[in-house]
């Protein structure tokens, strides 16, 4: 994940995910606590993981906070709890999961964008493929938190519902493929093959 020193926070999410699987739980705990650290410095005014961070300070290389990323570093996050049943480490997982609720279209005259995560907060775009990684994401966390009996379980499956449906309409049914997302300003779609979900 290293590119001109930068890790991308999408590549952290699945290796971090590799680690839980494999039993790697020290080394996973080690990243565990740098995102920990990033989150805690921004705690109050907390809007998701940037894109990428510099290897060498973790400071932000990329400003963008695009829901794909974020939904890839909060599904390795949840499958260290799971691994780890790590209770001090679900401030955290619900700090992103919050983020990633907060960029969804909740407003239901709003038509193709309804139940819809945006890019990012300041985004007028509805990209299919980020809302495949936070639909899946959200389904994930909500079955962990129903596993340990946590109260707030409930609001990410209602989330990840409204994911499902709008889906549903993203799909191109000229050609049954997806398209590659959803323009709020210019109220359209994206006719492109989507070549990353199709």
């Amino acid at each position: 994940g290293e590119e001109e020193g930068r890790l991308y926070i999408y590549e952290l999410g699945v290796y971090l995910s590799e680690l839980a699987y494999a039993g790697e739980l020290k080394e996973a705990g080690k990243i565990m606590d740098i995102l920990e650290g990033i989150w805690q410095e921004n705690k109050e005014k907390f809007k998701g993981f940037c894109n990428a961070y510099y290897i060498s300070s973790t400071l932000s290389a990329e400003y963008y906070t695009h829901a794909g990323p974020n939904a890839f570093i909060l599904s390795g996050m949840a499958d260290y709890i799971y691994s780890t049943q790590a209770q001090d480490r679900i401030p955290l997982l619900l700090a992103v999961g919050d983020y990633l609720l907060s960029l969804q279209d909740n407003d239901s005259s709003h038509g193709n964008s309804y139940g819809a995560l945006r890019m990012d907060p300041e985004s007028k775009i509805f990209s299919t493929e980020n809302n495949i990684s936070a639909r899946a994401v959200l389904k994930k966390l909500y079955e962990l938190l129903k596993l340990l009996g946590h109260p707030q379980a409930e609001k990410y499956k209602v989330a990840y519902g409204k994911i499902e449906q709008w889906l549903k309409k993203a799909r191109n049914p000229a050609n049954n493929y997806f398209y590659a997302g959803y323009s709020e300003a210019d109220n359209k779609w994206d006719d492109k093959f989507a070549t990353d979900v199709g």
